[in-house]
C-alpha cells in the first residue's frame, strides 16, 4: 500500500493550465450578434458559448467553457472547487 502512495505522489495530477485571456470566437468582430452584450455603455463584449462542438479524431465532440480558467475543457475534465483548476479525467 505505501509502494502505491510512492506512485501516485509522483504523478501529473492533470491540471490544465489557465488562459491569461478569453479564447478567440468563431465569429465576426465587427458584426453584433446576439451574443455580444454591451459593457459599461462603450464597447461590445464578446460572450463565448457554454458548449460546442469540435471534431476529434473523427468524432464530434461537446466540450464546455470554464468561466474561472478562461479556457473549454477536454472529455472528462472538470473544475475542482478545492484546488480551483480544471483538471484532467475528474
Amino acid at each position: 500500500d505505501l509502494l502505491f502512495l510512492f506512485f501516485t505522489s509522483g504523478r501529473d495530477p492533470g491540471i490544465l493550465p489557465r488562459n491569461s485571456k478569453p479564447p478567440e470566437s468563431d465569429e465576426a468582430l465587427d458584426v453584433t450578434t446576439p451574443s455580444m452584450e454591451w459593457v459599461n455603455g462603450r464597447t461590445p463584449h464578446l460572450k463565448l458559448p457554454r458548449a460546442k462542438d469540435v471534431i476529434v479524431n473523427g468524432h464530434t465532440v461537446k466540450v464546455k467553457y470554464c468561466d474561472t480558467c478562461l479556457l473549454y475543457r477536454p472529455p472528462r475534465a472538470s473544475h475542482c472547487s478545492i484546488c480551483n483548476n480544471c483538471v484532467q479525467r475528474f
